[in-house]
């Protein structure tokens, strides 16, 4: 999903998927250190939730996938949305980092969308 679904569908540019307000809209900097029941902070306009904060987001893009960077990594992947134990600065849309595919970690994981 990555940035396509958390920018999708917005009327408008925001720092975070669906809000300027992270407190509205992500979990982070949670001391209880696990993810958090998702669905309990407001969605971003496509009725998604969960976009920035909670869990890190594996993407299959190799890492970096941007112009005027270093060539991909076949090993590294990006991930993005920053997690429940992150601070504001790193749970905004463009946020991103890198690991090892074979890394994991609770903080990392993946964004399902489920359909009707």
């Amino acid at each position: 999903m990555g940035m396509g679904c958390a920018r999708a569908g917005a009327s408008k540019l925001t720092k975070y998927s669906g809000s300027n307000d992270p407190n509205s809209v992500a979990w982070f900097n949670i001391i209880q250190e696990k993810t958090q029941e998702v669905g309990t902070k407001r969605p971003n306009e496509l009725g998604i939730f969960d976009m920035s904060g909670n869990v890190w987001e594996w993407c299959l893009a190799p890492y970096p996938p941007y112009l005027n960077c270093p060539p991909p990594s076949t090993e590294k992947k990006a991930l993005r949305g920053g997690s429940w134990a992150d601070n504001r600065g790193d749970i905004k849309i463009t946020s991103r980092r890198r690991e090892k595919a074979k890394n994991t970690d609770r903080r990392s994981g993946l964004r399902l969308v489920e359909g009707d």
